[in-house]
Protein backbone atom coordinates (compact mmCIF):
# COMPACT_ATOMS: atom_id res chain seq x y z
CA UNK A 1 0.00 0.00 0.00
CA UNK A 2 1.04 3.97 -0.62
CA UNK A 3 1.39 6.17 1.46
CA UNK A 4 1.00 9.89 0.37
CA UNK A 5 4.89 9.72 0.67
CA UNK A 6 4.95 7.16 -1.86
CA UNK A 7 3.09 8.78 -4.40
CA UNK A 8 -0.41 7.09 -5.54
CA UNK A 9 -3.76 6.97 -3.83
CA UNK A 10 -3.87 6.36 0.20
CA UNK A 11 -6.32 4.00 0.88
CA UNK A 12 -9.42 4.77 3.15
CA UNK A 13 -10.92 3.00 5.82
CA UNK A 14 -13.51 1.96 3.78
CA UNK A 15 -10.84 0.04 1.11
CA UNK A 16 -9.38 -1.25 4.60
CA UNK A 17 -12.65 -2.88 5.71
CA UNK A 18 -12.57 -4.60 1.93
CA UNK A 19 -9.73 -5.65 2.25
CA UNK A 20 -9.12 -6.95 5.50
CA UNK A 21 -12.49 -8.95 4.81
CA UNK A 22 -10.99 -10.42 1.63
CA UNK A 23 -8.05 -11.62 4.12
CA UNK A 24 -10.00 -13.29 6.50
CA UNK A 25 -12.06 -15.34 4.38
CA UNK A 26 -8.89 -16.45 2.51
CA UNK A 27 -6.70 -16.84 5.21
CA UNK A 28 -4.42 -14.45 4.58
CA UNK A 29 -2.55 -13.61 7.51
CA UNK A 30 0.17 -12.19 6.15
CA UNK A 31 -1.47 -9.51 4.21
CA UNK A 32 -4.43 -9.25 7.27
CA UNK A 33 -1.21 -8.07 9.24
CA UNK A 34 0.25 -5.92 7.34
CA UNK A 35 -2.86 -4.42 6.71
CA UNK A 36 -3.40 -3.96 10.60
CA UNK A 37 0.41 -2.44 10.73
CA UNK A 38 -1.16 0.57 8.29
CA UNK A 39 -4.24 0.93 10.14
CA UNK A 40 -2.53 1.95 13.38
CA UNK A 41 0.42 3.81 11.64
CA UNK A 42 -1.82 5.71 9.79
CA UNK A 43 -5.38 6.26 11.27
CA UNK A 44 -4.49 6.28 15.01
CA UNK A 45 -8.16 6.67 15.94
CA UNK A 46 -9.43 3.80 14.22
CA UNK A 47 -11.09 2.42 17.58
CA UNK A 48 -14.08 5.30 16.75
CA UNK A 49 -14.63 3.20 13.58
CA UNK A 50 -16.73 0.65 14.46
CA UNK A 51 -17.06 -0.84 11.30
CA UNK A 52 -12.91 -1.03 11.05
CA UNK A 53 -12.64 -2.37 14.50
CA UNK A 54 -15.41 -4.96 13.66
CA UNK A 55 -13.72 -6.06 10.37
CA UNK A 56 -10.00 -6.47 12.77
CA UNK A 57 -11.77 -8.37 15.43
CA UNK A 58 -13.48 -10.73 12.61
CA UNK A 59 -10.01 -11.00 10.31
CA UNK A 60 -8.46 -12.03 13.86
CA UNK A 61 -11.16 -14.21 15.25
CA UNK A 62 -11.12 -16.18 11.62
CA UNK A 63 -6.99 -16.82 11.33
CA UNK A 64 -6.90 -17.98 15.05
CA UNK A 65 -5.55 -14.88 16.59
CA UNK A 66 -8.17 -15.05 19.52
CA UNK A 67 -6.68 -13.04 22.27
CA UNK A 68 -5.90 -10.07 19.44
CA UNK A 69 -9.64 -10.10 18.27
CA UNK A 70 -10.62 -10.41 22.35
CA UNK A 71 -8.24 -7.07 22.91
CA UNK A 72 -9.42 -5.25 19.74
CA UNK A 73 -12.90 -5.56 21.15
CA UNK A 74 -12.00 -4.77 24.42
CA UNK A 75 -10.79 -1.11 23.43
CA UNK A 76 -13.56 -0.23 21.54
CA UNK A 77 -15.15 2.73 23.09
CA UNK A 78 -18.72 1.40 21.52
CA UNK A 79 -19.78 -1.95 20.23
CA UNK A 80 -22.22 -3.16 17.45
CA UNK A 81 -23.79 -6.42 17.57
CA UNK A 82 -21.50 -7.31 14.79
CA UNK A 83 -18.58 -6.80 17.37
CA UNK A 84 -19.91 -9.55 19.63
CA UNK A 85 -21.49 -11.72 16.72
CA UNK A 86 -17.23 -11.69 15.27
CA UNK A 87 -15.73 -12.68 18.50
CA UNK A 88 -18.48 -15.69 19.33
CA UNK A 89 -18.13 -16.77 15.99
CA UNK A 90 -14.54 -16.85 16.10
CA UNK A 91 -14.20 -18.79 19.62
CA UNK A 92 -17.21 -21.44 17.81
CA UNK A 93 -14.94 -21.79 14.50
CA UNK A 94 -11.91 -23.15 16.91
CA UNK A 95 -13.90 -25.19 19.79
CA UNK A 96 -14.24 -22.92 22.38
CA UNK A 97 -17.91 -23.47 22.89
CA UNK A 98 -18.03 -22.25 26.44
CA UNK A 99 -16.34 -18.91 25.74
CA UNK A 100 -18.82 -18.21 22.92
CA UNK A 101 -22.04 -18.89 25.17
CA UNK A 102 -20.17 -16.68 28.03
CA UNK A 103 -20.15 -14.12 25.37
CA UNK A 104 -22.93 -14.19 23.96
CA UNK A 105 -24.96 -14.51 27.84
CA UNK A 106 -22.67 -11.04 28.48
CA UNK A 107 -23.73 -9.62 25.52
CA UNK A 108 -27.77 -10.20 26.18
CA UNK A 109 -27.40 -9.11 29.50
CA UNK A 110 -25.96 -5.95 28.17
CA UNK A 111 -29.30 -5.57 26.79
CA UNK A 112 -28.44 -6.22 23.06
CA UNK A 113 -30.66 -9.05 21.50
CA UNK A 114 -29.48 -11.45 19.44
CA UNK A 115 -29.81 -11.50 15.71
CA UNK A 116 -30.19 -14.15 13.52
CA UNK A 117 -26.23 -14.19 12.26
CA UNK A 118 -25.49 -14.33 16.04
CA UNK A 119 -27.27 -17.40 16.50
CA UNK A 120 -25.94 -19.06 13.93
CA UNK A 121 -22.72 -18.18 15.34
CA UNK A 122 -23.69 -19.35 18.90
CA UNK A 123 -25.10 -23.03 17.54
CA UNK A 124 -22.21 -23.40 15.31
CA UNK A 125 -20.00 -22.67 18.00
CA UNK A 126 -21.95 -25.66 20.32
CA UNK A 127 -21.89 -27.50 17.66
CA UNK A 128 -18.37 -27.61 17.04
CA UNK A 129 -17.82 -28.42 20.55
CA UNK A 130 -19.96 -31.02 20.90
CA UNK A 131 -22.48 -29.10 23.24
CA UNK A 132 -25.92 -31.48 22.37
CA UNK A 133 -27.70 -30.52 25.10
CA UNK A 134 -26.99 -26.57 25.55
CA UNK A 135 -27.73 -26.28 21.24
CA UNK A 136 -30.94 -27.73 21.92
CA UNK A 137 -31.55 -25.75 24.55
CA UNK A 138 -31.15 -22.24 23.03
CA UNK A 139 -32.35 -23.86 19.51
CA UNK A 140 -36.09 -24.90 21.25
CA UNK A 141 -36.63 -21.33 23.25
CA UNK A 142 -34.80 -19.04 21.05
CA UNK A 143 -38.71 -18.33 19.49
CA UNK A 144 -39.65 -17.44 22.99
CA UNK A 145 -36.82 -15.62 24.69
CA UNK A 146 -35.34 -13.73 21.36
CA UNK A 147 -38.34 -13.50 18.78
CA UNK A 148 -36.21 -15.42 16.18
CA UNK A 149 -38.26 -17.67 13.99
CA UNK A 150 -36.20 -20.66 13.53
CA UNK A 151 -34.56 -20.88 9.47
CA UNK A 152 -33.02 -23.15 7.06
CA UNK A 153 -29.29 -22.00 8.69
CA UNK A 154 -30.84 -22.89 12.01
CA UNK A 155 -32.17 -26.20 11.14
CA UNK A 156 -28.62 -26.91 9.21
CA UNK A 157 -27.01 -26.00 12.43
CA UNK A 158 -29.02 -27.99 14.88
CA UNK A 159 -28.51 -30.93 11.85
CA UNK A 160 -25.16 -30.51 12.20
CA UNK A 161 -24.90 -30.91 16.15
CA UNK A 162 -27.03 -33.51 16.12
CA UNK A 163 -25.11 -35.51 13.57
CA UNK A 164 -21.91 -34.77 15.43
CA UNK A 165 -23.24 -36.42 18.64
CA UNK A 166 -23.80 -39.59 16.62
CA UNK A 167 -27.71 -38.75 17.15
CA UNK A 168 -28.49 -39.29 13.27
CA UNK A 169 -32.06 -40.14 13.28
CA UNK A 170 -32.82 -37.73 15.90
CA UNK A 171 -30.94 -35.09 13.53
CA UNK A 172 -33.29 -36.67 10.33
CA UNK A 173 -36.28 -36.69 12.24
CA UNK A 174 -35.61 -33.03 13.06
CA UNK A 175 -35.30 -32.55 9.02
CA UNK A 176 -38.83 -33.96 8.21
CA UNK A 177 -40.68 -31.80 10.77
CA UNK A 178 -39.42 -28.19 9.07
CA UNK A 179 -41.80 -26.21 8.24
CA UNK A 180 -39.83 -25.48 4.98
CA UNK A 181 -38.47 -27.67 2.02
CA UNK A 182 -34.91 -29.05 2.94
CA UNK A 183 -31.85 -28.10 0.88
CA UNK A 184 -29.15 -29.22 -0.32
CA UNK A 185 -27.36 -27.66 3.47
CA UNK A 186 -29.22 -29.47 5.42
CA UNK A 187 -29.50 -32.92 4.03
CA UNK A 188 -25.54 -32.28 3.11
CA UNK A 189 -25.18 -31.77 7.05
CA UNK A 190 -26.75 -35.15 7.71
CA UNK A 191 -24.98 -36.99 5.01
CA UNK A 192 -21.48 -35.55 6.37
CA UNK A 193 -22.40 -37.03 9.97
CA UNK A 194 -23.20 -40.27 8.40
CA UNK A 195 -19.35 -40.26 6.93
CA UNK A 196 -18.19 -39.92 10.46
CA UNK A 197 -20.26 -42.22 12.46
CA UNK A 198 -18.30 -45.45 12.85
CA UNK A 199 -19.50 -48.47 11.32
Amino acid sequence: MRGPDGGGVEPDAVTLVGVLSSCAHQGARGVGFDVERYVHERLPSFRTNVQLCNTLINFHARCGSLPRAQQLFDEMPRRSIVSWTALITGHGMHGHGDIAVSLFERMVSEGIRPDKVAMVGLLSARSHAGMYDEGRRYFSTMESAYKLRPTLEYYTCMADLLGRAGRLEEARELILSMPMPADGAVWGALLRACKMKPL
